[in-house]
């Protein structure tokens, strides 16, 4: 937002067909900046839903040391931690072990 401060002294504050206003390029600053901020919430999800996964598994090894192939655990998905716009445990949950 404050490398658009310049350029509102570049147009007129009030022109007629209002595409070019110094609103408009403050208004794109700030979207700009909610979308980049909202990318690092996302990362960070990802970041922790990795580290979900990783807790799951090490803890299923640790409960389940005899896990063959073809063996079921059953697993309540509402006991598991969950991050809020990336799903950690989702489908793939049952597939991973395979």
């Amino acid at each position: 937002m404050a490398l658009t401060y310049p350029l509102t002294f570049t147009v007129r504050s009030h022109p007629i067909s209002g595409r070019d206003t110094r609103v408009h390029l403050g208004a794109l600053s700030v979207l700009l900046a909610l979308l980049v901020g909202f990318g690092v919430v996302v990362r960070k999800n990802y970041a922790r839903a990795w580290e979900l996964q990783q807790l799951f598994w090490t803890s299923l090894v640790r409960a389940v040391p005899d896990l063959g192939d073809g063996s079921v655990v059953p697993v309540d998905p509402g006991g598991l931690a969950d991050t809020w716009y990336i799903a950690a445990n989702t489908w793939n949950l049952a597939l991973v072990a395979h």
